[in-house]
């Protein structure tokens, strides 16, 4: 009953927040229990999900896995719309629907976040997985879990079925210019559209009637890759207080020559250095502000 996927791509240098919409639709003549696993994308994290099951709308919290069941059992029993996102292995998540309505539509909406791979020349690639590539365990399952994971996994790697459509839009910005955007893996149906009014920006979409066999890949190129930079980005209003959560991202990227000094191996015969710690400090109080910290830079 996958209809289609809808991804929206925001990226801020090398960090890059990613919503995924599937949308389902039952053409059954009853209710129906939908079931659906796919990948988890490397790297990511699940920041929030939300759902519209048959105009019920549904608001994901986490639980521990033994509770989350629960009290999904629980409202299936109840005969109420309900939602269970579980990670079923290292790299699968599978989608539970409970009670889709006949002849009815359910729109579910994952929020994750995640970082971009630099490929060493500062190029940044994203990688997003479309379906899990099947598995064949040499032994049986030792435990439930591992059962679990397995029937999951084949899940998986049969994708969602009938022909789904995917969508992608992404939206960069970037510390510097922004010189090529590109998808090596679907490029024929790439589009790339720079904003002319700010060469820091860009924008991309992808189309594709079906989903991916293989994963989806989108590669920036910058005027100047391995500059050292700094966000600093002032949240909406909420709980933390008037003017919201600040958050900061840092990109350093050391010189080779200094790393290498750091980590060197000794001489044979000598005794190898200790271990390095790398500590990064952040200060908050102010004391650094104008001719103080141009100094110390």
């Amino acid at each position: 009953p996958l209809r289609r996927v809808d991804v929206d791509v925001s990226v801020v240098d090398a960090s890059a927040r990613v919503r995924i919409v599937q949308v389902f639709s039952n053409t059954c003549a009853s209710a129906l229990d939908v079931a659906y696993a796919f990948p988890l994308l490397p790297g990511a994290t699940v920041c929030g999900l939300t759902a519209d099951i048959g105009g019920v709308q549904v608001t994901g919290a986490v639980l521990p896995k033994r509770e989350a069941r629960e009290a999904f059992d629980a409202a299936q029993a109840q005969r109420r719309a309900a939602c269970l996102l579980e990670q079923r292995g290292p790299e699968v998540l599978q989608l539970q629907l409970g009670l889709l309505p006949r002849g009815a539509e359910a729109r579910v909406s994952l929020e994750l976040a995640m970082e971009l791979e630099s490929k060493g020349d500062g190029t940044l690639r994203l990688a997003i997985p479309a379906i899990v590539g099947s598995r064949y365990p040499l032994l049986p399952a030792a435990s439930e879990a591992e059962r679990e994971e397995l029937e999951c996994m084949a899940l998986a790697a049969r994708g969602p079925g009938a022909p789904a459509a995917l969508s992608l839009a992404a939206d960069f910005q970037m510390h510097c210019a922004v010189l090529g955007v590109f998808s090596p893996s679907h490029e024929a149906d790439f589009a790339c559209s720079p904003a002319f009014d700010d060469p820091t920006r860009a924008m991309a979409a992808l189309r594709l009637p079906a989903i991916p066999a293989a994963e989806i890949v989108l590669e920036v190129t910058l005027a100047a890759p391995l500059e050292s930079r700094c966000w600093v980005a002032q949240g909406a209003d909420g709980d933390d207080g008037p003017d919201g959560p600040t958050a900061a991202l840092a990109v350093l990227y050391p010189d080779a020559a200094h790393v290498q000094r750091l980590f060197q191996r000794s001489p044979q015969g000598q005794h190898s250095p200790s271990p390095k710690e790398i500590i990064f400090l952040v200060d908050r109080s102010g004391s650094m502000d104008g001719r103080s910290i141009r100094h110390a830079a």
